[in-house]
């Protein structure tokens, strides 16, 4: 963060904040007015981001803007080169969905959305959005895919099975698919499953539901899968190895 002058903090919280731009030479900058005594400037993800003490003229931000011009510009280049690593590494990511693997590309620039077409899950995205932040918008992609998928197999499945889950939640797991608990009708799926060909997940619902009616992996509850599931065992094959 470039500094002109040397500030104390004072006049903390007697004042909110108030935010505004600013253009110089046809540059945006944010200006937060603080009831600080200095004037601070610094970029941050591309934005010029100036910090002025409350009621500072904006003839005096601009002049400090144009002082700091060269550093300014040198900042902005470097964050739009962080910016291009990130795409670039964002392109040449994948992610498996439901069993496929699956690009990862940058969209346009804009609100954020996360997309799959032509076998790519795009991401648009604002100019600004970090890597990490990008990470997350495809997890969430992930777990709305998952949740979805999800409630359309419980509908088909607890229908023909008549049994009913009172609760179902997903969640990062690490030694199991799925969970069940009878007396409380909560089932538990693992966040992973996405990953995994439909078929996998399909085992796993009708696994956890038949708990519901045999907490064990006796007799029971085996031909209860083989009733409703007969190749049960082949897709919990399949699976294991993962």
């Amino acid at each position: 963060m470039a500094r002109l002058g040397r500030g104390d903090g004072a006049g903390r919280g007697r004042a909110p904040a108030d935010r505004k731009d600013v253009v110089v030479d046809g540059l945006v900058v944010r200006v937060t007015s603080k009831p600080i005594r200095h004037l601070y400037l610094r970029v941050r993800d591309g934005t010029v981001e100036v910090s002025a003490p409350l009621g500072t003229p904006v003839g005096r931000i601009r002049d400090a803007v144009r002082a700091r011009q060269a550093w300014l510009e040198t900042q902005i280049a470097r964050d739009a080169e962080r910016e291009r690593r990130a795409r670039d590494r964002d392109a040449a990511a994948e992610v498996l969905v439901w069993g496929r693997p699956v690009r990862v590309e940058s969209g346009a620039s804009g609100p954020w959305r996360v997309e799959l077409v032509n076998e790519a899950l795009v991401v648009d995205a604002p100019p600004q959005a970090t890597q990490a932040a990008r990470a997350r918008a495809v997890e969430r992609w992930l777990r709305r895919e998952l949740t979805g998928e999800l409630e359309r197999l419980l509908t088909s499945w607890q229908a023909a099975m008549g049994l009913h889950a009172r609760r179902v939640t997903v969640r990062p797991m690490t030694s199991r698919w799925g969970s069940c608990r009878p007396a409380s009708g909560r089932l538990t799926f693992n966040a992973d499953l996405v990953h995994h060909e439909p078929a996998a997940l399909e085992y796993v619902v009708v696994h956890e539901l038949a708990h519901l009616a045999e907490s064990g992996h006796g007799p029971g509850f085996q031909a209860l899968m083989t009733r409703f599931l007969p190749d049960w065992r082949a897709r919990r094959r399949a699976l294991r190895p993962h």
